[in-house]
């Protein structure tokens, strides 16, 4: 058994097409106005099995593993702004490169103020999926890289529903007090991109499916 990476706190590892590892360490980085101490995570790349380690990114805060293009590209998700444009305040999907390249915006260069985590890249390399959280509910979306077009598998916007209603003593009202969150997440493409299975507590998204659970589909793109 062989380690790669250093004494920092390290997972998430994703081998590429090519034999490489890359997977996110933890790095210790200290507030230049306050020398306070801060740890983030960065995404890391190995050339195989034993080989000296490559911090690919920079003190960026990661938050999950990396995915590897079958060109070798790597996208990850950050909670820091890599590009001027990037003024959303969320979490947001980036390839890796100089400048790097936001995935989880719009055709426009539209910016979502939801959470964007979790990419994983097709196997043909035109598309990547990603799972977007909002105040609430959260959808898997997937970025068209030619076309720039994002879709989401399941509406979010059909995210909740009301488990607990209760009356204004004023009005006499009734409004709804407690909401349950649908979620979706884990994508996981098909070998020939067109299709992506996916978990998620969306109700009624085919028939039958009533049992109130977390359940897997598969969605055709």
């Amino acid at each position: 058994m062989v380690r790669t990476g250093g004494g920092e706190r390290s997972g998430g590892a994703r081998w590429s097409t090519d034999g490489r590892i890359a997977f996110v360490a933890r790095t210790d980085v200290l507030d230049p106005e306050t020398g306070d101490g801060n740890s983030v995570y960065d995404v890391h790349t190995a050339t195989g099995i034993g080989s000296s380690v490559t911090a690919v990114t920079g003190d960026h805060g990661v938050l999950g593993p990396p995915t590897w293009s079958p060109a070798g590209d790597l996208a990850f998700s950050t909670s820091s702004a890599l590009l001027a444009s990037d003024t959303n305040g969320s979490a947001d999907i980036y390839t890796t490169g100089n400048p790097a390249t936001r995935i989880s915006a719009g055709p426009g260069g539209e910016q979502t103020v939801w959470d964007t985590t979790d990419p994983v890249w097709s196997p043909d390399g035109q598309k990547v999926a990603y799972v977007a959280t909002g105040d609430g509910p959260s959808t898997v979306l997937v970025k068209n890289l030619i076309t720039g077009t994002v879709t989401p598998l399941v509406d979010p916007t059909n995210g909740m529903r009301c488990i607990s209603y209760d009356i204004d003593e004023e009005s006499g009202e009734q409004f709804c007090e407690q909401y349950e969150y649908f979620e979706a997440s884990e994508p996981a493409w098909s070998p020939d991109s067109t299709s992506i299975a996916f978990a998620t507590s969306y109700p009624s998204l085919a028939p039958g499916d009533a049992n109130g659970v977390s359940d897997v589909f598969v969605a055709a793109l």
